[in-house]
């Protein structure tokens, strides 16, 4: 896993780069992350936190790299993401999940 910082300085929010492989799997993913998933060696689930802990302009960017197998978002306890409590990612995409105050979704 590698985390990069990005942005800042002005004030903004700051994003964090991370990446991770099936070994990282279960993986709980921070607000204003960048996850590169690489998918290669087996499936992965991907955590988000509960939506009461969003706030405003709060993002997470999903970057499949490789789909050779699927990665699986998952919102916390019984929390959707689009209407659904977990969501299948089988092909390479970049999906951006926002929060409305009380669920997740793609957007």
């Amino acid at each position: 896993m590698a985390i990069t910082e990005l942005g800042g300085g002005g004030g903004g929010v700051t994003i964090v780069r991370d990446s991770i492989t099936n070994a990282d799997s279960p993986h709980a993913v921070a607000l204003n992350t960048e996850l590169f998933v690489d998918a290669s060696g087996g499936a992965i689930t991907v955590n988000f936190p509960a939506a009461s802990t969003w706030t405003a302009g709060d993002t997470i960017t999903v970057i499949v790299t490789d789909a050779t197998t699927t990665t699986t978002l998952d919102g916390s306890a019984s929390e959707t993401i689009s209407g659904a409590t977990t969501q299948p990612l089988t092909t390479t995409c970049a999906v951006t999940i926002r929060c409305n105050g009380t669920a997740l979704f793609i957007s």
